[in-house]
């Protein structure tokens, strides 16, 4: 059974990169987003087994079956249109993201040769995962400047707040019900106001921390119920005093 396990892990990477390759010669001509896209979940599917590897350990399989959704779900969402058809998909991989990451986090802390407390450890696996996530929104607004992508989706809002509306220095305008749109003159075929990424990646980042900080909780309950056993299991009964 160990073995069959062991073999099973490169097998389902190498299927899912069989799949990226798939997506990337289908993608060849829909723009440059989805072809990036592609090709790096080519080389994120191979991340569980790299770090196995770096790490010295066998991630749990659930685990590793976790991480190969989640390099597999922006391309879902981005070639296969996930983002726009499965409802708070976006979401979902974020939330997903901070589980992942806080897990891993904790796992790289946990494999040095003195493993720190339960709060070390934990407080390491949420930092480290919110961390990614702003690295991770780094990357989706130099994507969208430089290559004129739309990975901070807009939002449609239907009031503003802005100094550039007051009526004086640093005083606040507010437009409010909003429910059109004009771009030098032309009419857009919205019924509200584009708010440029700002409630995305917000609201992205809000459930990827979400996720780690229920990771790092749960990490953090399962290391002192441990402790507490080891520790009942070295204690002499009173007995045999």
């Amino acid at each position: 059974m160990k073995l069959s396990t062991k073999a099973l892990r490169p097998l389902l990477t190498l299927s899912a990169s069989v799949f990226a390759l798939v997506t990337l010669f289908l993608m060849a001509n829909k723009g440059f987003g989805k072809i990036s896209m592609a090709a790096l979940t080519l080389l994120f599917v191979w991340a569980p087994f790299v770090l196995e590897k770096l790490l010295k350990k066998t991630l749990p399989l659930p685990l590793y079956l976790f991480c190969l959704f989640y390099a597999l779900g922006p391309m879902l969402g981005k070639c296969y249109l996930f983002y726009h058809t499965v409802p708070h998909w976006d979401k979902l991989l974020h939330f997903s993201g901070g589980l992942v990451f806080a897990l891993l986090g904790y796992l790289a802390v946990g494999s040095t040769k003195q493993k720190p407390s339960p709060v070390i450890c934990a407080a390491f696996a949420l930092f480290f995962s919110v961390s990614v996530s702003v690295f991770w929104e780094f990357g989706e607004f130099f994507s969208d400047v430089l290559f004129g992508t739309d990975s901070q989706m807009d939002t449609l809002i239907h009031s503003i707040h802005s100094t550039y509306l007051g009526s004086g220095i640093g005083n606040v305008g507010k437009l409010s019900n909003i429910t059109s749109l004009s771009v030098n003159g032309a009419p857009l075929p919205i019924t509200g106001y584009l708010d440029i990424g700002l409630f995305d990646t917000m609201a992205d980042m809000l459930y990827e921390s979400a996720g780690a900080v229920l990771a790092a909780l749960g990490l953090f309950c399962s290391d002192c119920r441990k402790k507490r056993k080891q520790k009942k299991g070295t204690e002499m009964p009173k007995g045999d005093l």
